[in-house]
């Protein structure tokens, strides 16, 4: 099956396989099958892990970016403290 990607050029083409040692839909009472599943479910966490934490990183870098922003509109920190000596 070859899947486009909609608004890109990008497309994939997903490949099924029916290896002998899969059980079906009880592959949890196969040691190999239930070792596969548990490595692609790792996988998949790591994936998701992964799209939050970028997601997390890019509010992050904004915030620091708005604060700057509002730190360099209320003036820097040396000039506070200069007029304090005053």
């Amino acid at each position: 099956m070859v899947v486009g990607i909609q608004g890109t050029d990008l497309s994939y083409t997903l490949v099924s396989s029916d290896p002998p040692w899969w059980p079906g839909w009880r592959w949890w009472t196969n040691p190999r099958a239930a070792a596969f599943v548990d490595n692609e479910v790792l996988k998949l966490g790591y994936y998701l892990l992964g799209i939050r934490l970028a997601f997390f990183l890019k509010r992050l870098a904004a915030l620091f970016s708005w604060l700057l922003r509002r730190l360099g509109q209320c003036g820097s920190v040396d000039s506070v403290d200069s007029r304090r000596a005053d």
